[in-house]
């Protein structure tokens, strides 16, 4: 999650929104703006990505800094869930019995 999270800050500090695109392949994030484009793809073999699981092509676009506002910043492991123009849901697993959730809303354009 730290090295995840630290390519995130790097896409943060060109773009505001980025759109994540989930695969059965793996995850793509994407940052855009009216003078470049950045990437991050994530492959089933990357190993920032422990497992993907998509039926389908899903696609949805968040505020950049809201969404590194609820991934952890310590911690190796957290589970983040989305479908296209739905709640993003990010589950934190603690060093405690249980788990914490944060949800972030996508961006309607």
């Amino acid at each position: 999650m730290k090295e995840f999270r630290k390519k995130l800050t790097k896409l943060a500090k060109r773009y505001d929104d980025v759109t994540l695109i989930a695969t059965d392949e793996g995850l793509t994030v994407v940052g855009e703006n009216d003078n470049s484009k950045g990437k991050l793809i994530l492959s089933r073999a990357s190993d920032m990505l422990l497992s993907i699981e998509s039926y389908r092509e899903q696609k949805t676009k968040y505020n950049l800094k809201n969404l590194l506002c609820i991934l952890p910043e310590l911690g190796d492991i957290a589970t983040i869930q989305f479908k296209t123009d739905m709640p993003l849901k990010t589950s934190i697993h603690a060093n405690i019995d249980g788990q914490i959730d944060f949800y972030l809303a996508p961006l309607i354009v």
